[in-house]
């Protein structure tokens, strides 16, 4: 049982980590991909 909550606990620690960090990454690639296009 303690490690089913364990897991959620984690779980509901990472995902907005994860989802934060990849939205940073994701922009940052489309920015750079645009400011290569234009060149």
């Amino acid at each position: 049982m303690l490690e089913l909550i364990t897991l959620l606990v984690v779980v509901r620690v990472v995902l907005p980590l994860a989802y934060e960090l990849g939205k940073a990454y994701g922009m940052k690639w489309i920015e750079k991909r645009f400011d290569d296009n234009e060149k």
